[in-house]
């Protein structure tokens, strides 16, 4: 009896130390990897929003040309106006004056081998000019153009002229009173200036400073240095050769500030 006894308790105890057991481990979670842990921290960890903004890129523009300068104009003349204060000479050698039928000025001149010129008395030392010139009749290979700086004291002046040939130089009035080419101004062929006779060509002369320019339909010809002249006066001027004379129109006339 007392060893029945013994063995129910001895078994009794064994099947509460078993399901102590299963307990135990039926609760207890296993150790987790510490790898797995960094890795499921970070897994977690919300990463910021990034709020993407809509940005616009400008179209290319294009850039404009500059535009030339303005021109400030002084005085104009379409000599419409026989008035306007140009010299009226009709001798039996030449007229120097108006011609109200065709509104432009004339210089018709019988001499041959001299030059003749008109002026306007004002103070335009630095000054530019643009006038419509052409000659309708004379000997082809004569000169006719534009002069600045002219001093009626002592007939000194700069003169631009071109001829019917597509020539064109830049000179002064000489001591024979004809036509002296300055260094590097002499009678050159140009292509751009149309030649022969009732053909219009567009001159510019510009004196500015020690400069002197000269341009036939906008095209710069010549940039020579002055000589000193200290006439304030501007006109035009023609020039015949051997042979015979010439009879020029001027036209629409620009003084303009340089």
């Amino acid at each position: 009896m007392l060893r029945k006894t013994l063995l129910f308790l001895i078994l009794s105890m064994l099947v509460i130390l078993s399901g102590a057991c299963t307990s135990k481990v039926a609760t207890e979670a296993p150790p987790a990897d510490t790898e797995e842990i960094e890795n499921s921290e970070i897994s977690q960890e919300t990463e910021p929003e990034i709020e993407f903004t809509a940005t616009h890129t400008p179209e290319p523009t294009n850039t404009p040309e500059p535009t030339p300068a303005q021109r400030t104009i002084i005085w104009e003349d379409d000599f419409s106006d026989v008035t306007s204060g140009w010299e009226r000479y009709r001798e039996f050698d030449g007229v120097l004056d108006y011609l109200e039928e065709e509104e432009v000025y004339q210089m018709r001149v019988l001499a041959e081998n001299s030059i003749w010129w008109v002026w306007m008395e004002e103070e335009w030392f630095d000054i530019g000019m643009s006038v419509d010139a052409w000659q309708v009749d004379g000997l082809e290979g004569s000169l006719y153009g534009l002069m600045c700086r002219y001093d009626p004291n002592t007939n000194d002046g700069y003169v631009f002229l071109i001829n019917t040939e597509g020539q064109a130089g830049v000179g002064i009035i000489g001591d024979n009173f004809d036509f002296e080419a300055l260094p590097g101004g002499e009678l050159t062929d140009f292509d751009v200036i149309q030649t022969g006779l009732n053909v219009k060509n567009t001159l510019e002369a510009v004196c500015m400073g020690e400069a002197l320019k000269m341009s036939v339909n906008g095209e710069l010809l010549f940039d020579l240095p002055a000589v000193g002249f200290a006439g304030d006066d501007i006109g035009f001027s023609v020039v015949t050769i051997v042979g015979g004379g010439i009879d020029a129109y001027f036209d629409n006339l620009i003084v303009f500030e340089p």
